[in-house]
């Protein structure tokens, strides 16, 4: 291999290339911001949206940027009934004092899975269908870096499109420039959306707000 070769392969793709690729490779719009950088994306699901983009956290001393996927789909409804919520975090040893602060666990029920994540739910069957049953549990082992979430969203959302709405939430630190890190991402949003409408726990459907 020539040298320039060498260079050329080892060559570290910018974030608005990898986004530009990725938007290719699966039809997604790139959102630019006033200044011309690639702000989001957006991938059409169906009726639904799904949405990549990147933020950062300030502290005032120090920052953190995150990369994130994320949809919003209609809860049940149902009179009486609590909506589903679920968060899945790579575990670590502070999982360890949870049930002092009164924190439960769901065990999945799959050995490998529940020594990777420590997952919370106040539909624990529900989450261990979701998650045991499905290709989701394993799409997150290829992945393990990423945070899941199934909850409320803001004001302004549950505003537009009423208290049972819930957003889809996806979250890894850093930038990711790696296109097919991104693809594995938006692939298991929208794997998660279908299951979560086939197991019952969402309804078909487009959602009257927007991220």
């Amino acid at each position: 291999m020539s040298a320039q070769r060498r260079r050329q392969k080892k060559k570290k793709l910018s974030k608005a290339e990898v986004w530009d690729e990725v938007a290719t490779a699966l039809g997604g719009r790139i959102e630019a911001d006033r200044k011309g950088k690639p702000q989001r994306i957006s991938f059409a699901d169906g009726d639904r949206e799904i949405v990549l983009d990147t933020y950062t956290v300030s502290t005032g001393q120090s920052s953190a940027t995150y990369t994130r996927v994320r949809a919003l789909l209609n809860g049940l409804g149902k009179a009486g009934q609590d909506e589903f919520e679920l968060k899945v975090t790579r575990r670590n040893p502070f999982h360890g004092l949870a049930r002092l602060f009164g924190i439960r666990e769901v065990p999945i029920g799959y050995g490998r899975f529940d020594h990777t994540f420590f997952v919370r739910s106040n539909g624990p069957d529900q989450a261990r269908s979701l998650l045991r049953g499905t290709n989701i549990g394993r799409l997150l082992l290829d992945n393990p870096s990423v945070r899941l979430e199934v909850k409320r969203p803001g004001n302004r959302i549950r505003k537009a499109a009423g208290e049972t709405i819930r957003e889809v939430h996806l979250l890894t630190s850093g930038v990711v420039k790696d296109p097919r890190r991104l693809q594995d991402m938006l692939r298991l949003c929208s794997d998660l959306l279908e299951e979560l409408v086939r197991l019952d726990l969402a309804t078909e459907g487009s959602v009257a707000a927007s991220l």
